[in-house]
């Protein structure tokens, strides 16, 4: 399975009291379907440090969020994504992160690195 078929975008939303990502992964293979792990989607809230944020002086944003200790990734925890779809999570940053109380200048990557299949899947 090649991942290198899948990119991901985040959008970044500030309120008032909260930092919201929405974190889109396309799939841009024209004929092959591509598998992420369900949790990246965060369906049942953040449970793993998915993000790498900075703040503007590049300190590193603490993850408060809760860690799940997975064993080897099995088919019945991935996703499929049609060839040329896109699938989106919207995700409250403040409740995973101990952000700062401004929050215009923070730098936000979606940083994982998993093993599937023996294939190591890298979204930097």
């Amino acid at each position: 399975m090649d991942y290198s078929d899948i990119s991901v975008s985040l959008e970044i939303n500030h309120s008032v009291f909260s930092t919201f990502v929405t974190v889109t992964f396309t799939n841009n293979s024209d004929q092959n379907d591509c598998k992420i792990p369900k949790w990246f989607l965060a369906e049942n809230g953040l449970e793993d440090n998915l993000f790498e944020i900075v703040d503007s002086e590049n300190n590193q944003i603490e993850y408060i969020g809760k860690f799940v200790k997975r064993g080897r990734i099995r088919e019945s925890d991935l996703i499929s994504i049609q060839p040329k779809e896109s699938i989106s999570a919207r995700i409250r940053l403040n409740k995973y992160y101990k952000l700062p109380l401004i929050t215009n200048n923070l730098k936000i990557r979606f940083f994982v690195l998993y093993e599937i299949e023996s294939n190591y899947i890298s979204f930097k």
